[in-house]
């Protein structure tokens, strides 16, 4: 992951408001699941970075919606599709993986109508809807929009002019 967590979470919050149908999405608050795998250091890692950002992050809300996020251990976990059920989740954040098809969780996430967010940019191509990367020593934000949009997000203009959009 080319940059910090610290980084990421609060570019992640401020994409998400880009969302045309962001307050139909959150009624009840944002709820994130953070996909990880604990049996991989690097994802463990990541994960626990995200959650110590979301508990220390100074802002609780977003427009008014109450942030909380639960950890899917991927490995684990018999049936994500259920656990997006069961907890409302509306954004996954994916950690760094290994040995996993993504194209499992973006299936669920199209279908569950979850907006796909990493830290790894690679995965954009894989189907993930959004990434932070870097160009020069910048936050760079990735949008794969045909995989944003079968997951129901509509991105304002605004945004896409300031990411690298792949079609």
């Amino acid at each position: 992951m080319p940059v910090p967590v610290e980084v990421q979470y609060p570019l992640f919050l401020k994409i998400f408001t880009f969302d045309r149908n962001f307050h139909s999405r959150a009624d009840e608050g944002i709820a994130i699941g953070i996909l990880y795998q604990s049996e991989y250091r690097k994802s463990l890692n990541v994960r626990n970075a995200f959650i110590d950002i979301i508990n220390n992050f100074p802002l609780r809300d977003v427009d008014g919606a109450p942030i909380r996020y639960v950890s899917i251990d991927i490995t684990r976990e018999s049936d994500l599709r259920a656990a997006v059920k069961r907890e409302g989740i509306d954004l996954f954040y994916i950690a760094p993986l290994r040995a996993v098809d993504i194209s499992t969780i973006t299936g669920i996430s199209r279908e569950q109508h979850v907006l796909t967010l990493t830290g790894v940019p690679e995965y954009v191509i894989d189907g993930v809807s959004v990434s932070i990367d870097v160009k020069g020593d910048k936050p760079l934000i990735v949008i794969n929009l045909p995989a944003a949009k079968a997951e129901g997000v509509d991105f304002d203009a605004q945004l896409l002019k300031l990411a690298k959009v792949i079609r």
